[in-house]
């Protein structure tokens, strides 16, 4: 097996790690990198699929191309579920519009991909206005609340609002930074963006190119960090940092001014340590 042969099967582990079957041009799109140089080309990935298929590493229908049976049923179940999903991102993107501190709406995980459950929660990314970002949070909360679509046990199709980014500072930290990451951003859709702040965030993030072929093709622009103090956003980060700790007890999020992160690293290390056992007697 050559190397464009184990990141394909790489890529589709991956994927197989969410349960999810790929087509060809999403195996192309999605084609993670590795230590060696190469050159991928849609004709090498379709001759890496044959001989991974004649080796009974993977599985085809024809259309879609997986690892197990159940990635298959998976996606074609779940397909059925994007017509409820869609009504509901567009629901909360009607309510975003009545909030000025809201740049861009991002939607991530699972439904972005079309991999998520009927009841299953919307996870949303926000961009806010510089220094409104804990503001904004507080605002946003409220008025979800008082829609009955926070991310409860008896709430189906929620709204979770677990990634925060201030407008001028869009740069993911280094601990933030893998495949894992990588491929969350791939799949990202920006369901509401008044200043193109997609572009804004890829180009602050060159780092992508480093572990998908995908940033290949994106020419990365110019981006810097542009941070001033706001006491009313401190304020509003201090009462809302100090509320969830006497709710919830000690968190290990990523907070500050200009970003926050409501989600654990240690999912990431979930994924990774399921990758590894797909990845068994492959190099990864």
């Amino acid at each position: 097996m050559n190397e464009q042969d184990r990141l394909v099967f790489l890529t589709l582990a991956y994927s197989s790690c969410f349960s999810f079957a790929l087509s060809k041009k999403e195996i192309f799109e999605r084609l993670a990198k590795g230590q060696e140089k190469i050159f991928i080309s849609s004709k090498k990935i379709e001759n890496s699929l044959r001989k991974l298929i004649s080796q009974s590493l993977i599985q085809s229908d024809g259309q879609y191309f997986f690892l197990k049976k159940r990635d298959l049923e998976n996606r074609l179940q779940r397909a059925k579920f994007i017509s409820i999903k869609k009504k509901e991102i567009q629901n909360f993107v009607d309510l975003i519009k009545k909030v000025p501190f809201v740049k861009a709406v991002v939607l991530t995980g699972s439904t972005a991909v079309d991999n998520a459950q009927k009841d299953d929660d919307l996870d949303f990314m926000i961009i806010c206005q510089h220094n409104t970002l804990w503001l904004t949070r507080f605002i946003l909360i409220l008025l979800t609340k008082l829609k009955d679509k926070r991310p409860e046990k008896e709430n189906s199709n929620a709204w979770c609002l677990n990634l925060w980014l201030d407008e001028n500072d869009l740069v993911i930290s280094e601990e933030r930074r893998s495949l894992y990451e990588a491929y969350e951003i791939l799949q990202m859709n920006f369901v509401y963006d008044v200043a193109d702040f997609k572009k804004q965030f890829l180009n602050a993030n060159p780092w992508l190119k480093n572990y998908l072929f995908f940033y290949d093709n994106y020419k990365f622009g110019r981006y810097r960090v542009k941070k001033s103090f706001s006491l009313l956003n401190q304020l509003f980060f201090v009462l809302q940092k100090k509320y969830r700790q006497l709710v919830f007890g000690q968190e290990n999020f990523s907070l500050s001014l200009t970003q926050a992160f409501f989600n654990s690293i240690s999912f990431r290390d979930k994924v990774f340590s399921r990758l590894k056992e797909k990845m068994k007697g492959f190099e990864f």
